[in-house]
C-alpha cells in the first residue's frame, strides 16, 4: 500500500527504481533487503540520489511468531540500505513506527525516550538507531497508524538531518 502511494507519487516526477521480494505489480523488480550483495549491486547500476526505505515486515503476530526473519527484513535490512545509502551518498529516508514507544502515554515526542515492546519495535527502532549512527543526510518517519492509499496518511513524528 504504502510502496504503491509512493510510487505513484514520484514517477511521473522522476525516474523510479521500485524493488520487493513479491513482484506482483508490473512496476516493481525483485529486491530483497536481506541480501546485500543483490541489492547493492541493483542500486549501484541505478545510481539513486534517494533511498526510501519502505521495506518492512509489519504484521505484529507473524513478527512475534517469526523473530528472526522478523530481524533480518526490519533491523538487518535497514542496516544494509544505509550501507548503500553511505556507499552511493544517497538521501536516506527510513520508514519507522509509533510504536516504538510503549503506549503507556497517549502522546510522544521525538525528546521521549523509545521502550519498544514488541519484537516488530525492537527490529524498527535498531533500525532508526543504525541509520542516525551510520549516516549524515537522512530522515526518519514514524508511521503512526497507516490505512488506505490517500495522501493523508499519518505520521506521528520525524527526525531529519542534512550533512
Amino acid at each position: 500500500m504504502l510502496g504503491k502511494a509512493v510510487y505513484e507519487r514520484f514517477s511521473p516526477h522522476c525516474q523510479v527504481l521500485a524493488t520487493d521480494i513479491d513482484v506482483n505489480e508490473p512496476w516493481l523488480e525483485y529486491g530483497d533487503v536481506i541480501d546485500f550483495q543483490g541489492i547493492s549491486e541493483k542500486a549501484s547500476k541505478f545510481k539513486p540520489v534517494l533511498i526510501i526505505n519502505l521495506a518492512a515486515l509489519t504484521d505484529l503476530e507473524y513478527c512475534e511468531k517469526n523473530t528472526e526473519i522478523t530481524w533480518k527484513t526490519n533491523a538487518l535490512g535497514a542496516e544494509n540500505m544505509a550501507l548503500i545509502s553511505k556507499k552511493l551518498d544517497a538521501t536516506h529516508i527510513y520508514i519507522s513506527t509509533a510504536s516504538i514507544f510503549d503506549g503507556k502515554q497517549e502522546y510522544y515526542n521525538d525528546l521521549e525516550k523509545p521502550n519498544p515492546m514488541s519484537i516488530y519495535a525492537k527490529s524498527k527502532y535498531y533500525g532508526e538507531m543504525i541509520i542516525e549512527i551510520m549516516l549524515d543526510n537522512y530522515f526518519i518517519f514514524r508511521a503512526g497508524w497507516m490505512m488506505g492509499g490517500g495522501i493523508e496518511s499519518d505520521y506521528s513524528s520525524c527526525r531529519y538531518s542534512q550533512a
